[in-house]
């Protein structure tokens, strides 16, 4: 359906037209959008199409697309964060379950290292919910010095 309309839809369109399928609980209309943008190889796309499954417990599925995601991740260095507040921000996310929530199209281009620690605690989840602990600790181990709220929590539940 969506294939016929695609000039009437520009990518970017598809793309925002998925995060708010996913952002109402419509996870298999945003699937249908976000899987026209595979292709593109885009870490947001793949993570996003990770929170789709979530929704309806796929966890292994969900694993596939935040591993795609991991490795898809442009190393784009070029924009230097503000050194004013960085450490309040910081803290601010570390406490907040905002990482399940959709990723933005250009987060992984223009933050690639926010958008791997986002796929990286989202994966500690999956594993200790498929009690993989020993893939889970390899990734909280990749996490070092960071306080994830949701990391600690199950560094304390193991």
């Amino acid at each position: 359906m969506f294939r016929d309309n695609v000039n009437f839809l520009e990518k970017k369109d598809f793309f925002e037209q998925g995060i708010l399928a996913l952002h109402f609980n419509r996870p298999l209309e945003a699937i249908k959008y976000l899987s026209l943008l595979e292709e593109e190889n885009n870490s947001a796309t793949s993570f996003n199409i990770a929170l789709c499954y979530l929704k309806v417990q796929k966890y292994e599925i969900v694993l596939f697309y935040l591993e795609k995601a991991l490795s898809e991740i442009k190393r784009n260095r070029s924009i230097e964060m503000s050194s004013n507040n960085y450490s309040e921000l910081l803290a601010f996310e570390q406490e907040n379950d905002d990482y399940i929530k959709p990723m933005l199209y250009f987060t992984p281009f223009q933050f690639p290292d926010l958008a791997r620690e986002q796929i990286l605690r989202l994966m500690v989840d999956i594993l200790f919910m498929l009690e993989r602990k020993e893939e889970m600790y390899k990734i909280i181990n990749s996490l070092k010095n960071k306080n994830y709220k949701n990391v600690k929590d199950k560094i304390t539940r193991s």
